[in-house]
């Protein structure tokens, strides 16, 4: 671990310093996109440039399933494993996906590509089974497309009242709320846009 260079996290906690505590899950979310994940090391710089205890840094990090404490594949595939993607064989998939890999849920593969696991909810639940191939969302999944799944190639979702809840989540961690003219110069309310007289 004391090979890790802090040059790059430095930086960047320099940014989130000032505001403390607040600041935690946005530095915790930089830091892992630096490093791929959370060790110690970085764990306990992040607390000490916001001054919060080690304790609460692994506290965050174990309350959010998309931080990650160990090493993880270079590509995450999350399938979602909540009640409407489980009733339509998002179990089956995440199985084949695993068997495919030769990994079981939550594990890497040895070289380093994927980690598989299952997800609580992708917000896709009128295209289930869905899954999340890094920040690619695959709609309608099916275990005979394991490859397919890997490579990104599968449905996508496309809403029935033309938005994305991604759209409204994509301040999130940047240290501002989104508003009404961020959503809408993003593509929002387009159906309403259309009913309209």
């Amino acid at each position: 671990m004391s090979d890790l260079d802090l040059t790059p996290l430095t930086e960047i906690l320099a940014e989130y310093a000032h505001l403390g505590r607040t600041a935690l899950l946005p530095a915790l979310q930089s830091a892992q996109s630096i490093y791929g994940y959370l060790p110690e090391k970085i764990a306990a710089e992040v607390g000490r440039a916001l001054g919060v205890p080690l304790a609460d840094v692994y506290g965050v990090i174990d309350f959010y399933t998309m931080l990650y404490r160990q090493p993880i594949g270079k590509t995450i595939v999350r399938v979602c494993n909540n009640p409407p993607c489980s009733l339509e064989g998002g179990s089956e998939v995440l199985a084949a996906l695993c068997r495919n890999l030769n990994i079981d849920p939550n594990q890497m593969t040895p070289d380093g590509t994927f980690t598989v696991e299952r997800a609580p909810c992708l917000g896709l639940c009128d295209h289930a089974p869905a899954a999340l191939l890094g920040e690619t969302a695959i709609a309608h999944i099916q275990p005979s497309n394991t490859e397919g799944i890997l490579h990104g190639v599968g449905g996508k979702p496309h809403s029935i009242v033309a938005g994305d809840l991604r759209l409204l989540t994509s301040n999130c961690g940047r240290g501002r709320p989104n508003s009404l003219v961020d959503y809408l110069s993003a593509g929002g309310y387009q159906v309403s846009k259309k009913l309209s007289p």
